[in-house]
C-alpha cells in the first residue's frame, strides 16, 4: 500500500517524505493511536517540524480530534467516513469543528492547500 501510494504521488509531481501508522489495537492503550497525539509528534520530531505548521486531513472524527490536540490544520475529506463524520459533528460540534476546512477527496485538499495549483 505504501509504494502504491507513493508510486501514485510522484506520477501527479508529488512526493511522500514520512509515512507512520499505528500497529496496535484500540486495547493496547498505546499512546500514538488516534485520538491520541504521539504518532503525530513522533512524526513531528522526525520531520523536525512543529505541529503548528502541520496539516491533519482525515476523514474520521478521532483523525481530526487528534489533529486538533496536536494544534494541526484541520481538513475533513468526503471520501471514506468523511460524509458520516460531517453529518455526525454537524449535530454535536466540538470546539474545533468551526477550523475544519472541507474537501471532496485528498486531491481536492491538496489543491485547496497549494491555492488551486
Amino acid at each position: 500500500m505504501h509504494r502504491k501510494l507513493r508510486r501514485l504521488v510522484a506520477q501527479q509531481g508529488g512526493r511522500v517524505n514520512e509515512i507512520a501508522f499505528c500497529p496496535h489495537t484500540p486495547d493496547d492503550d498505546c499512546v500514538c493511536r488516534k485520538p491520541r497525539t504521539g504518532l503525530l509528534r513522533r512524526l513531528s520530531r522526525r520531520v523536525e517540524r512543529p505541529l503548528s505548521e502541520a496539516v491533519l486531513i482525515g476523514d474520521s472524527a478521532r483523525d481530526l480530534q487528534a489533529g486538533a490536540d496536536a494544534g494541526c490544520e484541520l481538513w475533513l475529506v468526503a471520501t471514506g467516513n468523511g460524509v458520516h463524520t460531517a453529518q455526525e459533528l454537524g449535530h454535536k460540534p466540538t470546539a474545533w469543528w468551526p477550523r475544519v476546512n472541507h474537501a471532496t477527496d485528498l486531491a481536492d485538499a491538496a489543491k485547496q492547500l497549494l491555492g488551486g495549483y
